[in-house]
């Protein structure tokens, strides 16, 4: 799986969600959209059980335990906020799929009996096709590197968006979020003192 990049504006953002809704189904434009919500590594996401959904619409909260990330104890928690999008894509998928033990179910046939959720592979798959529409270099990490980038042009401070991605420095969070030269220059056009 190569580099991807962030989406960086809305409309190539929503056209990412027309794309898979057209081509892959909902599973796929949830995923997106939860993904850009949540920020959430595509493991992490993938995991999610239909048990963790219902818990968390109860308290408004998102509460994992991140794959990737560790600390001396072992795997980090993490409590994410569900916002009103986050919200309404929950409670949309408890509902139409109600057997389902995970929140985003495979439900292909030559998997035989085995319960799983979608792969990963699948949904990068999914989300490559995406940015060739677009023009952008897309995988499953474009979801928190549009996240943050979103979140950086909207003036959140950069330490806020490393710590929530759980980056030792902001200039690893700078990197991963696509901050180019370019951008860094626009900045003394559109600052005059």
């Amino acid at each position: 799986m190569s580099a991807c990049e962030a989406i960086k504006t809305k409309s190539e953002i929503q056209s990412v969600e027309e794309f898979l809704m057209k081509h892959y189904g909902t599973h796929y434009s949830d995923i997106w959209r939860l993904g850009i919500n949540l920020a959430l590594r595509i493991s992490d996401m993938l995991n999610i059980t239909m048990m963790d959904a219902k818990v968390a619409l109860e308290k408004d909260y998102l509460v994992i335990q991140e794959q990737k990330t560790r600390n001396i104890k072992g795997k980090e928690t993490r409590v994410i906020k569900l916002n009103s999008i986050s919200h309404r894509i929950l409670k949309r998928r408890i509902e139409e799929s109600p057997s389902d033990i995970y929140l985003f179910q495979s439900h292909c046939r030559n998997m035989g009996e085995r319960i799983s959720p979608l792969t990963r592979q699948g949904v990068y798959t999914a989300f490559r096709e995406a940015g060739r529409a677009i023009s952008v270099r897309m995988g499953t990490h474009s979801m928190r590197k549009t996240r943050g980038y979103m979140m950086y042009i909207k003036g959140i401070p950069l330490e806020m968006i490393c710590k929530m991605f759980n980056h030792s420095h902001p200039a690893v969070t700078m990197r991963y979020i696509g901050l180019t030269q370019e951008a860094l220059d626009k900045t003394y056009e559109d600052i005059e003192l």
